[in-house]
């Protein structure tokens, strides 16, 4: 009997440390990613427009936008942060409307910078298929209009007064 106690509590004691692990890497990869990216740096990339995508820690939600540096289109982002890739999940706002356009996936590599892969099946006529994303240096500046921002906390779950980058 003592020795399933003994077993339970281990058993019990790790999951609670592994737990608390990941809790850790998630809060430490959400403050990681929360700045801006571009593929500018990256010669393998297999499109000529340079992505910029600017995310933002708002409320322990990794929020954001992606534009092109040749377009003044504007996508939304969300990230689903997980333990060894985050899922962006990226859409269009149109008339008031989320539109979800594509979802792709990003790993932290060794040198800092972000592995961008977009998901199986996905639309990659319009985004690059697979490219790395290295810390921006210049300031970019785009606004994102309140209304935007409302409509996308409203369908992503995101406080209303969180700004969208």
């Amino acid at each position: 009997m003592l020795e399933i106690l003994i077993f339970l509590v281990t058993v019990i004691g790790t999951i609670s440390y592994v737990v608390g692990i990941r809790r850790q890497a998630i809060i430490l990869t959400r403050q990681t990613f929360a700045r801006t990216w571009s593929n500018e740096g990256d010669i393998h990339s297999n499109g000529s427009d340079y992505i910029i995508l600017k995310l933002e820690n708002s409320g322990g939600d990794l929020t954001g936008s992606l534009s092109f540096s040749n377009d003044s289109k504007l996508f939304g982002i969300y990230a689903e942060i997980g333990w060894f890739k985050t899922r962006l999940r990226i859409s269009e706002l149109q008339d008031n409307t989320i539109f979800p356009i594509a979802n792709a996936t990003l790993k932290l590599t060794d040198n800092h910078r972000l592995s961008w892969c977009m998901e199986q099946g996905e639309n990659q006529t319009i985004f690059p298929t697979q490219t790395v994303l290295w810390p921006y240096s210049k300031i970019v500046s785009s606004s994102v209009d309140t209304k935007a921002n409302a409509v996308l906390s409203e369908n992503h779950d995101i406080p209303s007064n969180a700004t969208v980058f």
